[in-house]
């Protein structure tokens, strides 16, 4: 078995966190102002979006195999999924602009799912291009970033962009090499 994988960066467990920032000054304020006597509980929320975080990276692997993207995921509830290179309809190299600041990329795989749903980057699930979650009158936007697979999207961060460029590459060229018709889904 013929194994290409590129390493997510420990760097993405920090650009979570500093994602979830604002999120995190709120609750610490808020135990601040419960448990004036308690400060050091100000910390816990950013120990425990830590600890997640390192979790959910440790967690997580991919490898390009002979017919298959293989991905990895799940802390507690561990899933393993073999996506056929002929149902991958897109890849999408992209960059926020925490992933410019600590030198990360993106690679998100669409495929050729059937259930008529997709789900964004963010893991806030769509229907037919429309996002189903308001909040308000205002779409709900997650502020964690998903890693691994949900619905019809693989995004695997925390790349280096050389990384994430070989890596388009490579499943660009696997994708030409088993088309369509090789991946049984009937598509």
């Amino acid at each position: 078995m013929n194994q290409i994988s590129y390493p997510v960066q420990a760097r993405w467990i920090i650009k979570n966190i500093v994602r979830m920032a604002p999120s995190l000054v709120i609750m610490g304020l808020i135990s601040i102002v419960l448990f004036p006597n308690f400060r050091f509980i100000a910390l816990f929320p950013i120990t425990v979006t830590a600890l997640f975080n390192s979790l959910n990276f440790s967690n997580f692997s991919y490898s390009l195999d002979e017919k298959f993207l293989t991905v990895r995921q799940g802390i507690l509830n561990k899933q393993e999924r073999h996506l056929p290179y002929g149902a991958i309809q897109d890849i999408t190299v992209q960059k926020d602009i925490i992933d410019r600041v600590l030198g990360l990329t993106c690679v998100s795989i669409h495929n050729a799912s059937q259930s008529g749903t997709a789900v964004d980057k963010y893991g806030n699930v769509t229907q037919s291009g429309f996002r189903m979650t308001f909040i308000g009158g205002r779409r709900r936007r997650s502020q964690t970033e998903i890693v691994g697979f949900r619905g019809n999207l693989v995004h695997i961060p925390g790349l280096l962009p050389s990384d994430a460029e070989a890596l388009r590459q490579a499943l660009l060229k696997k994708m030409k090499e088993h088309g369509a018709e090789e991946t049984g889904s009937g598509l």
